[in-house]
């Protein structure tokens, strides 16, 4: 694979976090945005942008990486999982 800056973004039980153990096991260092998500909803996006700004190999996975994607934060490859491998509960 010649990518080395990985975005996963996809819907509730799409397979994200299947997909980033995936990768982390071949080597890729693998970030979960909800690691940030005790902070206010506004400021996430902000903060994986900040720690990731200079990291040359990474994979980012969760529910905000579309708005880091937005905000600016630069890849090599989206990743986009678009259909659930199990039910969906009545709230997702």
């Amino acid at each position: 694979m010649n990518y080395n800056r990985i975005a996963i973004v996809g819907g509730p039980r799409t397979g994200k976090t299947t997909a980033a153990q995936d990768l982390e096991s071949r080597g890729w260092p693998v970030y979960h945005t909800d690691d940030a998500k005790d902070l206010p909803w506004g400021e996430q996006p902000l903060v994986w942008l900040e720690r990731l700004r200079d990291e040359p190999k990474f994979v980012l996975e969760g529910v905000q990486v579309a708005r880091c994607l937005r905000k600016g934060l630069e890849v090599d490859v989206v990743m986009l999982l678009d259909v659930p491998y199990e039910s969906l509960t009545p709230r997702q």
